[in-house]
């Protein structure tokens, strides 16, 4: 009778420490797969300070005040990582008692379906002849492809 007490408790030791490895397993695969998934913080972080930093350069460059579309295209692809897509629109103003929409520049890529867009933005002066000739607010939209 004590051979048999001995090896049930064998058993069920063997059975206990079965059951452990397997939910140690079910855990390490829960956790390895939700990993995938879960978004860096971060990135939206980083892609704002981007935006913002090309932004900025384009603004020192003088290219955001030329309002050329293919100026600003070359200037920013070969600026942003190649991991992320953009969009640029510029909407500038005449001021005349007020301001007053003078026209609107849009390029890059569409953003319209793409559910995590950042946006950097600018305000910027056009200058002709050493007069104000428009008031401009670029908004540079990153995301990832």
């Amino acid at each position: 009778m004590d051979k048999l007490n001995c090896s049930q408790g064998f058993a069920f030791s063997i059975d206990a420490l079965l059951a452990v490895f397997v939910l140690l397993f079910a855990v390490s695969a829960i956790y390895f797969f939700s990993s995938d998934t879960r978004t860096d913080v971060y990135s939206h972080t980083v892609m704002k300070k981007q935006a913002d930093d090309l932004l900025l350069v384009l603004d020192k460059d003088g290219e955001l005040a030329t309002l050329n579309s293919t100026l600003l295209n070359n200037s920013i692809n070969s600026t942003i990582l190649s991991s992320l897509d953009w969009n640029l629109n510029i909407d500038y103003y005449n001021y005349s008692g007020g301001f007053i929409p003078a026209g609107n520049l849009s390029t890059g890529s569409n953003y319209s379906s793409v559910p995590n867009v950042v946006i950097g933005t600018r305000t910027f002066l056009v200058f002709q002849n050493n007069r104000v000739k428009h008031y401009g607010v670029a908004r540079l939209r990153l995301w990832p492809k």
